[in-house]
């Protein structure tokens, strides 16, 4: 019995080491199961972290990559704005050159031309205004140029041209207003004796009359007839209206000479229109007032001495060759 006993307890304490052997087992494999599991995962963290590292290396050295090559852009950019800016600004230049050209060119021939002072000064007055915008100190020189003729301009004294041109034609108008001696009035032919043998003007008259014509406002055959008797071919129309007619002419040849500025045609078209007027009309008040105003403007200078503005054009010219040459 008590053998059996301690078979019975020898078997109890062997399955009990048994059991705990395998618990331990158990216990022993799950750690190592764990740690197996915990050592791959520690690996695979590892790799994990190295290549977010080195994905993240790689994303900054794009990012400032990329940052260099918008800096490059901007530079890039900024030198080609920077070249659009000088050509945008030299192709203003070159317009406010060529402005400034072209008015001292229309400055010298209108003062060759028309003598008009006043325009000239204008003209050569913009052209400098053009070269002061293109702010280039190398222009100095040929502003200088500008302004001293400008200023040499402006000592001419010039008459009033467009005024004495309107006071011709508020002459021409008012000629309607005047009586004709009624004895010459019925006369049939005149003699070139009565406007004054003296008149060495009649062969410029005759010579320009063909061009003068056309200044002429022809109203009809018998005013045609009558002005072509005055220009020297003798007509017969004598009448209060052809007389008044033919003062007109006379006036009208004045102004045209006063465009041309021919001294001598103006001043003897209008002596002329004086002894017209003393030869043919009644003198009463209009044609007294008519006689001294043609007189008084009879006196006007028309033929100006003008400096010779010329250099000008020479000089601004020089400039855009120098210019052009340097680019």
């Amino acid at each position: 019995m008590s053998a059996y006993k301690q078979n019975f307890r020898l078997i109890g304490t062997v399955g009990l080491i048994a059991l705990i052997g395998l618990i331990a087992t158990v216990v022993v494999g799950t750690l190592a199961y764990n740690f197996m599991r915990l050592s791959h995962l520690e690996s695979a963290l590892s790799d994990a972290t190295h290549q977010a590292t080195l994905d993240l290396k790689t994303q900054q050295q794009a990012l400032e990559k990329a940052v260099g090559q918008l800096a490059e852009m901007g530079a890039q950019q900024q030198e080609i704005q920077s070249t659009l800016s000088r050509i945008t600004s030299h192709k203003e230049d070159n317009w406010l050159l060529a402005e400034a050209l072209y008015l001292s060119r229309l400055a010298v021939e209108r003062l060759q031309t028309t003598q008009e002072v006043k325009t000239a000064i204008l003209q050569l007055t913009a052209a400098d205004e053009r070269l002061r915008q293109v702010a280039d100190p190398r222009l100095m020189p040929v502003r200088k140029i500008l302004v001293d003729k400008i200023a040499a301009l402006k000592i001419v004294n010039a008459p009033d041209f467009e005024g004495v041109w309107l006071q011709l034609g508020a002459i021409s108008e008012r000629s309607h207003q005047l009586q004709a001696y009624t004895s010459y009035a019925d006369k049939k032919h005149l003699s070139q004796d009565n406007i004054g043998q003296d008149a060495g003007w009649k062969a410029g008259l005759k010579q320009t009359w063909f061009e003068i014509k056309n200044l002429v406002k022809i109203r009809s055959p018998e005013e045609n007839a009558s002005m072509v008797a005055f220009a020297g071919k003798i007509g017969a129309d004598l009448s209060e209206a052809g007389l008044k007619r033919g003062l007109r002419l006379l006036i009208e040849q004045s102004r045209w000479a006063l465009i041309q500025r021919e001294g001598w045609l103006y001043q003897g078209s209008l002596d002329n229109a004086q002894k017209w007027i003393s030869a043919y009309f009644v003198q009463e008040a209009t044609a007294k007032q008519l006689g001294a105003e043609l007189a008084d403007l009879k006196n006007t200078p028309i033929e100006l001495s003008v400096p010779d503005i010329t250099p000008t054009v020479i000089a601004i010219e020089a400039f855009m060759q120098a210019r052009q040459q340097d680019k």
